[in-house]
C-alpha cells in the first residue's frame, strides 16, 4: 500500500545544496496503487446489488455476527441460507487469489457493508460443513474465511476497513478452532510455530501500516492549511467537499490574522509523537500496559495569543487515539496461539 519516500522530503526547498530530510520522513509514505486487473474492487461493487432476505439476514446475526461461543444452527438452516446466496459465494471464491484496495480516505466510495456480509456468508459454510461431518472441508472453509480478511486488511489505510478485515480473520480463527474440537478424528495443528509468528507480524503490519497512513493524512492537512496553493504529492488527497474547503478557507483566514499562532512544523510534531507512541504500544506484548499516546500541548481557548495557539486547537480536537485497536488485534492472536 505505501513505500518510504526514496528521496529527501524537501518541503524547504528543491535544490540539493539546501534540502533537508525532515524530521518525519520515517512515517512519510508513498501511495502505491494495484493494478485494476489485480484488484477484486469491482467484482465487489458489483456484488453490492445483493439483497438478502430478512431470514438470511437474521441467520448471519445469529450465528457469525453475534456468536462469540459458535453455537451451532439448526442442522440444514446454514445449507438452506447458502443455496439462496450462491452469487456471494462464487465472488468470494473467485477473488481468493486477488488483492483489494479501496482507499476511504482518498474519498472513494468503498463496498465494506458486502464485503462484511461475504465473510459471513463464507463463514456460513464452515457450519455447512459441520453438518455434514465433513471436518477437513470445514477447516479449509474457516481459513479461507481468514484469508479473505486479509486481502482486505493489506492495503487497509484506514482504521474501518481495517477493522473489517479484523472481523473476518476472528471470525475465521475462531471457526477454525471450533472444527479443530468437534473433529473426531483430530484434525492436525493448523500452524507451525514460525508460521504463528509470521501471522501475528502481519497483522502488526497491517496495524502500523493504518497509524502511518493517518499521520500522512494530517500532516497533508497542515501543509494544506499553511498555503493555498500548496499541492500534496498525491493529488488524491486534496479536498474534495465543498464544505471541507470551505472550512479550510475559514482556518486559512484565522491563521492570516494571527500568524503567532500558527507553526506548522510544530502542529505536524503533536501529530508525529503521537504515532510514534502509537507504534511502539503495537511492539509490546499483548496485555502490556499501552502508553497514552495523546499529548498535552498546553492548549488553552482563553489565551489565543499563545504561541501556536490555532495548532494546538486543532491538535486538541481532532486527534483520536488509535489505541483500542490494539485489544482487537490481540484478540485474533490469541486465536492464532491456539491453532
Amino acid at each position: 500500500m505505501y513505500a518510504h519516500q526514496k528521496s529527501t522530503v524537501g518541503k524547504t526547498s528543491t535544490s540539493s545544496a539546501n534540502s533537508q530530510i525532515a524530521f518525519d520522513a520515517d512515517l512519510i509514505m508513498q501511495y502505491q496503487k494495484i493494478p485494476d486487473s489485480e484488484n477484486s474492487l469491482a467484482a465487489f461493487y458489483a456484488a453490492s446489488s445483493t439483497v438478502l432476505s430478512k431470514n438470511d439476514q437474521n441467520f448471519l446475526t445469529t450465528y457469525i455476527s453475534n456468536n462469540p461461543t459458535n453455537k451451532l444452527p439448526p442442522p440444514g438452516q446454514a445449507a438452506k441460507v447458502l443455496t439462496s446466496n450462491q452469487n456471494l459465494l462464487k465472488v468470494f471464491d473467485a477473488n481468493l487469489d486477488k488483492q483489494y484496495q479501496c482507499s476511504m480516505i482518498r474519498d472513494e466510495i468503498c463496498p465494506l457493508a458486502i464485503m462484511r456480509t461475504t465473510e459471513f456468508m463464507a463463514a456460513a459454510r464452515t457450519f455447512s460443513y459441520l453438518d455434514q461431518g465433513k471436518y477437513d472441508a470445514a477447516q479449509k472453509s474457516a481459513l479461507d474465511v481468514v484469508r479473505l480478511g486479509q486481502i482486505i486488511d493489506a492495503h487497509a489505510d484506514d482504521d474501518v476497513t481495517l477493522l473489517i478485515g479484523w472481523v473476518g480473520q476472528k471470525i475465521g480463527y475462531d471457526q477454525a478452532l471450533m472444527v479443530q474440537s468437534r473433529s473426531k478424528p483430530a484434525l492436525p495443528q493448523v500452524y507451525t510455530d514460525s508460521e504463528k509468528s509470521a501471522l501475528i507480524s502481519q497483522l502488526r503490519r497491517e496495524h502500523k501500516a493504518v497509524i502511518t497512513s493517518n499521520y500522512v493524512l494530517h500532516s497533508e492537512a497542515i501543509d494544506y492549511l499553511s498555503s493555498a496553493t500548496y499541492v500534496p504529492d498525491d493529488r488524491s488527497l486534496m479536498p474534495a467537499d465543498p464544505d471541507e474547503v470551505n472550512a479550510l478557507a475559514e482556518r486559512r483566514r484565522d491563521i492570516a490574522a494571527n500568524p503567532k499562532g500558527w507553526n506548522p512544523q510544530e502542529t505536524k510534531k503533536y501529530y508525529y509523537d503521537s504515532a510514534k507512541i502509537e507504534l511502539s504500544n503495537v511492539d509490546l506484548p499483548c496485555g502490556a500496559q499501552l502508553a497514552s499516546s495523546t499529548i498535552d500541548v498546553g492548549y488553552n481557548p482563553e489565551r489565543p495569543n499563545d504561541e501556536n495557539s490555532i495548532g494546538k486547537q486543532i491538535y486538541s480536537t481532532t486527534y483520536a487515539s488509535l489505541s483500542s485497536l490494539n485489544t482487537r488485534r490481540c484478540a485474533i492472536e490469541a486465536d492464532i496461539n491456539k491453532l
